[in-house]
């Protein structure tokens, strides 16, 4: 019974020293009996393995898996990034942008809406979420938001108003809040603030920062844009312009931990504006890094007249799509696609954003209305479904559809939420005072982060998964138009089994590394190691990334000892290798690679059944269900 630790590191954005690649390596745990246990048949006991790292990485994925022998271990999957922003003071965490709090009472509240996670996806090590009304507080995270700080920024709460860059007013809080991999960036009214961490890993010219600093002094910046995606090594944040520099945008870059910002972007000396003609602002810019392209969503000043342009940097503007200034008919039950035949409503359509898929191409448009009814991005009124106070509604839609739906609240939700509580599920409460703080993706899917109020606390965060095939089930359950429906259960894919042949080794398809290594032989009978044997297994674990670092492909094998030896460990060498012939045991990998002329062959077999076997199987009318509405 000894669990399997697999951990992975995520390529860096920026491959200083070598070849971007991936490498994953799988350790055996090592059991370690707890202190004060003198029993030899039963104790308290753990496992351990080594915690690596790799150069060029700061981001970790860690997977515990059971070996199938003796009793089962749960499969687990976390994350253990590497924080720059922390030092470590006499065994305490201390947050170098500021100081830690800890009552969430004390500034969060129910009734505040919910804000986006935006962040370099796959990339930030660190997250962290602002927009805490009158607070210069940020929730930050190194899991995931699996456990979370609240940090007091220290920053110089620095107010520079004038008729150039006119504010409504003062306010405290951090706004916009954007993580990359090494760089934290933050806007407080038209300031714009960075943070670079010290990241040894990473081999930054930069060695970190001291204190926040500010960046575009001379711009007043009414909005940060995320760019979630990296190129050529370089992570991007856009401002936009706002009081005199209305129109205009900027591109701010990260690489290497050097941070550096452009003038505005224009085409042949020309603003947004001036090549519509028109007295204009930007209402949001989305960064194509596969084409190097930006979509800008441009608002005519004084009108609801909005228009999609796209933007090649320095070259050209041409806009490619005028926004209708009503709602499409048909939207409260889903959105619809724009193709400019729609019948419409009398109610203003406000566009909000853009949401640019990179692996497809295809351009979102966020939206809502003027009275807020029919919303995809602001927050309204809640429905009266369960105890959630002020939550803006949740929109879905699946890859390759066109459809978008209401997640939650809604009935399927509040469903499920009621079968949560019935299975004694404690992140469910009929009862609880709770609000969405956000929603984000992560490689497990959708998440949701929650602040729940229950009596007698000082308020909690809460990360659970998104139940969105489940609420996608039940929506379709509930909002069937049959009051009496049968089911015949037969096969609705005509294949029986599909098998993949032939499949090359994964390292060639994802570029990934593989190394497997097990913890030193204990000559003890109770087969419990202790603090020598756990040492020598990370500094064996240590040293294998070690080569792999400095690109040795020499593995030495040595004997460090053998039964007899007075430290009572034996190491095989054998234990600690490279894998290079990994099987593909005829399974798919999510990601695949294709460098320039390369290609992949492989045989795909499809097995049909014959209506006879599928007869066997299910009978016709095998099952009947009812439906009422």
């Amino acid at each position: 019974m000894k669990p399997l630790v697999t951990v992975s590191f995520e390529e860096p954005a920026n491959s200083v020293r070598q070849k971007q690649e991936q490498l994953e390596i799988e350790m055996t745990a090592a059991p370690f009996r707890m202190a004060g246990c003198d029993s030899e048949e039963a104790c308290r006991m753990c496992w351990y393995t080594p915690m690596p790292f790799m150069n060029g990485s700061v981001v970790m994925d860690v997977t515990v898996t059971s070996n199938n022998i003796g009793l089962p271990v749960d499969n687990k999957r976390f994350s253990i990034n590497v924080n720059g922003f922390t030092n470590l003071v006499q065994n305490k965490s201390v947050f170098k942008i500021g100081t830690k709090l800890t009552t969430l009472k004390s500034f969060l509240s129910l009734t505040d809406p919910s804000r986006p996670l935006w962040h370099t996806y796959l990339r930030a090590p660190v997250l962290i979420l602002g927009d805490i009304p009158g607070n210069k507080i940020v929730l930050m995270s190194d899991t995931g938001f699996e456990d979370y700080f609240p940090v007091e920024l220290g920053i110089d709460s620095c107010w520079i108003g004038s008729i150039s860059c006119p504010q409504k007013g003062f306010s405290s809080s951090i706004v916009d809040t954007i993580a990359t991999e090494s760089t934290l960036f933050i806007r407080q009214n038209q300031l714009v603030y960075y943070f670079v961490g010290n990241y040894p890993l990473l081999h930054m010219q930069h060695s970190g920062s001291e204190m926040w600093t500010r960046l575009l002094n001379n711009v007043c910046v009414k909005k940060l844009n995320p760019v979630f995606f990296v190129k050529n090594d370089s992570e991007y944040v856009i401002a936009l312009g706002g009081g005199w520099q209305e129109g205009e945008f900027f591109l701010i870059t990260v690489k290497d931990g050097i941070v550096k910002s452009t003038g505005p972007l224009r085409a042949r000396q020309q603003s947004v504006c001036q090549f519509l003609k028109v007295g204009c602002s930007i209402v949001w810019v989305a960064f194509s890094t596969n084409d190097n392209k930006f979509f800008l969503l441009v608002n005519e000043a004084g009108t609801n007249r909005h228009f999609i342009v796209e933007y090649q940097k320095d070259i050209y503007f041409k806009q490619i799509y005028e926004v209708p200034q009503f709602i499409p008919r048909a939207s409260d039950t889903g959105f619809v696609l724009l193709l400019g035949k729609e019948a419409y409503m009398n109610r203003t359509l406000v566009p909000r954003g853009l949401a640019l898929n990179p692996f497809n191409g295809q351009l979102g448009m966020a939206f809502g209305s003027s009275n807020r009814e029919h919303t995809l991005s602001s927050a309204g009124p809640p429905q009266p479904d369960g105890a959630v106070l002020n939550s803006p509604p949740v929109w879905v839609m699946r890859e390759g559809s066109l459809e978008i739906k209401r997640a939650y609240p809604s009935k399927a939700w509040s469903m499920y939420n009621t079968l949560q509580v019935m299975e004694g599920s404690q992140d469910h409460d009929l009862d609880a005072r709770q609000a969405i703080v956000t929603v984000f993706f992560d490689k497990d899917g959708m998440q949701e982060l929650i602040y729940r109020e229950d009596p007698g606390t000082t308020g909690k965060l809460i990360k659970r998964k998104f139940p969105l095939d489940h609420v996608l089930a039940y929506d379709q359950l509930i909002n069937t138009p049959h009051k009496w429906m049968t089911y015949k259960f037969t096969h609705r894919c005509p294949f029986a089994v599909v098998r993949l042949v032939d499949l090359p080794f994964p390292q060639r398809f994802t570029r990934m590394e593989h190394y497997r290594a097990k913890p030193p032989e204990i000559m003890e009978k109770t087969g419990f190691h202790n603090t020598k044997s756990l040492t020598v297994y990370q500094g064996l674990v240590y040293q294998l990334l070690q080569l792999h670092s400095a690109y040795h492909r020499e593995y030495y094998y040595y004997m460090a000892s053998n039964w007899k030896s007075s430290g009572g460990i034996y190491v095989d060498m054998a234990n600690y290798v490279k894998i290079y012939n990994l099987m593909p045991n005829n399974l798919m990998p999510k990601t695949i690679y294709l460098d320039k002329k390369q290609t992949f062959v492989f045989s795909v077999y499809l097995s049909i059944r014959t209506t006879k076997q599928s007869s066997k199987l299910w009978e016709p009318g095998a099952a009947v269900m009812r439906k009422e509405r």
